[in-house]
């Protein structure tokens, strides 16, 4: 065997075993982050779904159609025979405060096929959709 080779052998022996290692050292590192990632989570959660629910109710109250039922993702609204699928609903923060509630709809065409730009509606002109 040539000097090269053995030397070449050896230097891949040598890295091996140092990605081993260097695996092993921060195997534990990464269990211990995955760990406090899992723990901050569930620490999380609880407030995450409260801050949901606030926003639902807010949203709720606001987005109503013209028969005063809320509006929600998934609904389909009309006006003069046109139907909306709703596709989202939200509010903008204005400064530092949440506010101006908003649904994005995009219009059904004559095959029943959801087509074209996707349109904002503010809670003012859901009064004049309804719930389908």
């Amino acid at each position: 065997m040539t000097e090269r080779r053995k030397d070449a052998e050896i230097l891949t022996e040598k890295v091996d075993e140092l990605i081993k290692l260097r695996d092993d050292s921060t195997r534990n590192i990464s269990i211990e982050i995955n760990r406090l990632l899992e723990e901050r989570k569930k620490m999380i959660e609880p407030f995450q779904k409260k801050i949901e629910e606030l926003k639902d109710e807010y949203l709720d109250k606001y987005l109503k159609d013209s028969s005063d039922n809320p509006v929600r993702v998934g609904d389909v609204i009309a006006k003069n025979s046109v139907k909306y699928k709703v596709l989202d609903r939200y509010q903008q923060k204005f400064f530092s405060y949440l506010g101006n509630p908003r649904v994005e709809v995009k219009k059904y065409n004559k095959d029943g096929e959801l087509k074209g730009v996707i349109i904002s509606l503010y809670s003012e002109d859901l009064k004049n959709y309804t719930k389908v």
